[in-house]
């Protein structure tokens, strides 16, 4: 198994030595398209199909955005494209911001430990990020972000089920140029990104670029003095293009990124007064007394330090009709976080994590197309290792010889195939039917050595009593595979209007709880799957002196085999034909997720830019009945908005030899929704526990910018971002059954400054 995906990394490696360094930048063209080459200035280009295409030519629900479009939304970090991409949400996990979970249509996976897949992956440069870890740092210099809406069932189709978030950096080009951006604002922010392009010598291209990004916290802590909340982080990043001989192209990208912070800043909102934590009511009204933007937590300094290193080499050899793609990825992380998850000055629950992973990934891909341009064929095979060693220290109500400390070594591995065909129909013009199938298999080895703080062992042997203390590692494994698919059928009505229907099939594969400590929960849990079918418009138009894009997509998802966490009767190996109560996750329920998502640009004489967005996701589990008869079918899911809006408007004054004054003001709605599952829900009266309810709430900004100044490649703008200094909860954990409290994650309040940037 382990040794299959070695060889295909080294093989891959292997081939490809001799170019050393050749490849092509993600987002730029491998296959040019009749389309293609007619495309204008105004059309966006995107690679959900792994080739450049028109947006407006592909049946996949997909929302792009460039560089320029991002900055003016103030979206600096993953979290802010909510900002601009309706249905988006991205939210600290546990383990704090420095380890982002993604929802997007209703689905999410929580967690970041080493054991688990998310359902909404990060690509870099066509790479996939296996950890979570680092994926919440700065994005600078980027050409384009992609969000891709639904399961990806066969080109991005590695544990999706949600969606996948398409990062691209901006590729070096033949002139010699590049751009500094320095931003000041409260709270002490200071933002310095700055890139260079430097054409080395014929054939060779260097563009290096970087970001540090530093504010003060934004919530304060009288206990401590220290602020939470801050940031303080940089990274730098080099992309070398080489074109030793025609037809042949090869990219190195090597990223370095470091982030550190004072850690999550939980603030209590609630506490039970006949719960275990109940010492702490008297907290929480001296929080009354206080700004919102105040914590009592007991997090240690640079509670957030994540360092991380990235490399991508990609080669493409043009075959003359065909080209020929190797992505070889590695990334490197190391962390360590501390989480004071109960916001307070007691320790009630207290996390500290390190994780040290390592991911080696090859992708072999071969694109083309046949029969005078009328089959267009992908077909790639994928590999993937990813390494990880996690040791997380619990503490439940402060230190103790019975707090456990975890010890997980994991080595998953993953190897796929994939083919995809769109077929463009010669007798029926401007109808083309796709197929795409994947095969995917994945193996999971753990290796799990948990121990009470007293040194003693934790995991559970066949008789169900404690390992010896010098034989306390426990080592599991399991081997899944899934066959998913693509099916889709478009209308090109014209060259600007689409209709298309698609069905796909995603999967997420299983694995082991974290928390596995004895035969009952070393079992485990099986692949998740959906199957989506979506019915979409995409139209370009113009009437008058106004120009309009439309995209509409309505879909309907049948998610089966859903892994929850929960506490439930399991079957008990060590007492055959018995039940035990136990904490895991288990495949228990299913659901359909139905909902649909419009985005809508007008663009009035060049003078007004309007931007709507709407999102409505409605989820509802069809089964979700535990063993014990606990009844959640019911329950809600957690960090799923049924209603998202986003909205901009940017009003155009050009000045003559002055410049250009531009005036935008951009906003944000998410409607209510919970922050957990099964804790968020009680069975026994079937209702949703008040304490677990995040409400809904509505952002907006504003930014002022002189573009060309007199006429130079100089930049000014002011800005302010949530101009209503709107108090509101962006997320947090709800462990008020159980615990006895609740506790949010504020969200960023009224942040101004201003920005310069120049170009050369």
């Amino acid at each position: 198994m382990t040794t299959t995906v070695k060889a295909l990394l080294l093989t891959s490696a292997c081939v490809m030595g001799p170019a050393s360094a050749l490849a092509q930048a993600p987002a730029q063209p491998q296959i040019e398209t009749a389309d293609m080459a007619t495309a204008s200035s105004s059309d966006i280009i995107v690679t959900a199909r792994r080739r450049a295409e028109r947006l407006q030519d592909i049946p996949v629900s997909v929302s792009a955005y460039d560089d320029e479009t991002l900055k003016r939304a103030g979206v600096t970090q993953l979290d802010n494209l909510a900002q601009v991409s309706p249905g988006f949400t991205a939210q600290a996990s546990p383990f704090g911001g420095g380890a982002m979970t993604v929802t997007i249509r209703s689905q999410r996976q929580f967690l970041p430990n080493v054991v688990y897949d998310p359902s909404v992956p990060i690509y870099f440069a066509d790479v996939v990020q296996a950890r979570l870890q680092g994926t919440g740092q700065a994005l600078f210099d980027l050409q384009s972000v992609q969000v891709l809406k639904g399961p990806q069932g066969t080109l991005f189709g590695r544990n999706s089920t949600g969606g996948s978030i398409l990062l691209s950096p901006t590729a070096p080009t033949d002139t010699v140029g590049g751009y500094g951006d320095l931003t000041i604002g409260n709270y002490d922010q200071r933002r310095l990104e700055a890139a260079l392009n430097l054409p080395i010598a014929e054939g060779a291209l260097l563009r290096v670029s970087g970001i540090y990004d530093t504010h003060d916290g934004y919530i304060d802590n009288p206990n401590t003095g220290r602020d939470l909340d801050d940031r303080h982080s940089w990274a730098l990043r080099g992309f070398l293009r080489l074109e030793p001989a025609p037809g042949i192209r090869n990219d190195l990208i090597i990223q370095a990124a470091r982030d550190r912070g004072e850690g999550s800043p939980y603030k209590l909102i609630a506490v039970n007064p006949a719960g275990p934590a109940a010492f702490a009511a008297a907290e929480l009204t001296a929080l009354a007394q206080r700004s919102f933007y105040t914590s009592f937590s007991n997090s240690p300094p640079n509670g957030t330090r994540i360092n991380s290193l990235m490399v991508v080499n990609t080669t493409t050899f043009d075959l003359g009709g065909a080209t020929l793609k190797n992505i070889f990825g590695f990334r490197k992380v190391k962390a360590a976080l501390y989480s004071d998850l109960d916001g307070s000055s007691y320790s009630i629950l207290d996390i500290n994590e390190t994780v040290r992973a390592k991911q080696y990934s090859n992708e072999l891909l071969l694109q083309g197309a046949l029969w005078d341009n009328n089959l267009e064929y992908t077909l790639g095979l994928f590999g993937l290792q990813d390494k990880g060693k996690e040791g997380q220290l619990t503490q439940v109500f402060g230190a103790g010889p019975n707090n456990v400390v975890k010890s997980l070594d994991a080595i998953n591995s993953s190897l796929a195939g994939y083919a995809q065909l769109t077929y463009h129909l010669p007798w029926l013009p401007g109808v083309s039917a796709t197929v795409g199938i994947r095969e995917t298999k994945d193996w999971r080895k753990l290796t799990t050595e948990p121990r009470f703080t007293s040194g003693n062992c934790q995991n559970l042997g066949a008789d169900n009593l404690p390992l010896p203390n010098n034989a306390c590692a426990v080592k599991i494994k399991a081997t899944f595979d899934q066959l998913t698919w693509t099916l889709a059928l478009d209308w090109k009505i014209n060259r600007d209007l689409l209709v298309y229907v698609t069905n796909r099939k995603g999967y997420r594969a299983g694995g082991f709880v974290d928390n596995a400590n004895s035969l009952a929960t070393f079992v485990p849990f099986r692949p998740e799957t959906v199957i989506d079918t979506e019915i979409g418009l995409k139209a370009s138009w113009q009437a008058g002196g106004v120009r309009g894009r439309t995209t509409i997509a309505a879909y309907y998802d049948k998610y089966d085999d859903i892994q929850k966490s929960v506490t439930d009767l399991v079957p008990d190996p060590a007492n055959p034909g018995n039940q035990v109560f136990v904490g895991t996750i288990i495949n228990a329920a299913s659901a359909t997720i139905k909902g649909f998502e419009i985005e809508q640009n007008f663009n009035i004489a060049d003078v007004v830019d309007l931007n709507l967005g709407y999102a409505y996701s409605d989820a509802s589990y069809d089964d979700f009945v535990l063993n014990s008869g606990a009844d959640y079918t019911n329950a809600p899911f957690a960090s799923a908005p049924k209603h998202a809006i986003t909205g901009s408007v940017r009003f155009h004054a050009p000045a003559e030899d002055k410049g250009d004054f531009y005036l935008q003001v951009d906003g944000l709605y998410k409607s209510r929704t919970v922050v957990g599952d099964v804790t968020s829900f009680n069975p026994v009266n079937q209702s949703i526990y008040p304490t677990a309810i995040i409400p809904s709430y509505a952002v907006f900004n504003a930014r002022v910018d002189w573009e060309n100044i007199l006429g130079r490649s100089l930049n000014a703008g002011i800005f302010v971002r949530n101009i209503t200094n709107k108090n509101y909860y962006a997320s947090g954990i709800d462990p008020y059954p159980t615990l006895g409290i609740t506790t949010r994650l504020p969200g960023a309040p009224r942040t101004y400054g201003v920005e310069a940037r120049v170009s050369f």
